[in-house]
């Protein structure tokens, strides 16, 4: 907000003034030639009218345009941010706690892992999975797929496409993909 302080509405009333009536005389000598022209006449009082009105739905239309600018670029900046953020998701490696069937972070926690395999977290959602996985000869299974997310996957042909298994839980598919747990 300005500083709305008496001394400063002191100094700007008579500039103020002395601008509104120049706009004015200059808005009525454009009016009374261009009617002049039409051999029409000019009331005073509605073109003061008239003016007031302008002026005022000029500064709304500035507002409203820096309001539209403000708010267009929130909305980029914030989808920018949304993109930025869930584009690089953080995963980590996880292995094994021994005696147990938690996985834990490798790096913070001792646990056992199995060179063939790697196991990740993903802690933030997935908007698609490398496609090269089974050329390269890696396969790509889930374990521990939440309600909301094995529904939606249904919904599509995910499943159909996916070159590994979909296990209940992470202790499961350690098992199973082990070299040394297949018959």
């Amino acid at each position: 907000m300005p500083d709305l302080s008496p001394a400063l509405i002191q100094q700007l009333i008579i500039p103020a003034v002395l601008i509104s009536i120049i706009g004015f005389v200059e808005s009525i000598s454009i009016a009374q030639t261009l009617a002049a022209k039409k051999r029409q006449r000019i009331d005073p009082n509605q073109a003061l009218i008239g003016l007031a009105a302008t002026t005022a739905a000029a500064a709304a239309a500035s507002i409203i345009a820096a309001l539209s600018f403000g708010v267009s670029a929130g909305i980029i900046l914030s989808l920018s941010l949304f993109l930025f953020k869930t584009s690089r998701p953080h995963v980590a490696e996880v292995g094994l706690v021994p005696g147990t069937e938690h996985f834990r972070n490798i790096n913070r926690h001792a646990v056992l892992k199995d060179p063939t395999l790697v196991t990740l977290r993903v802690d933030e959602g997935l908007y698609f999975a490398n496609a090269r996985f089974q050329s390269m000869g890696v396969g790509f299974h889930l374990s521990e797929v939440k309600g909301p997310v094995m529904d939606r996957l249904l919904k599509t042909d995910f499943l159909t496409h996916l070159n590994g298994q979909v296990f209940l839980t992470q202790f499961q598919a350690w098992e199973a993909l082990r070299p040394q747990a297949k018959p």
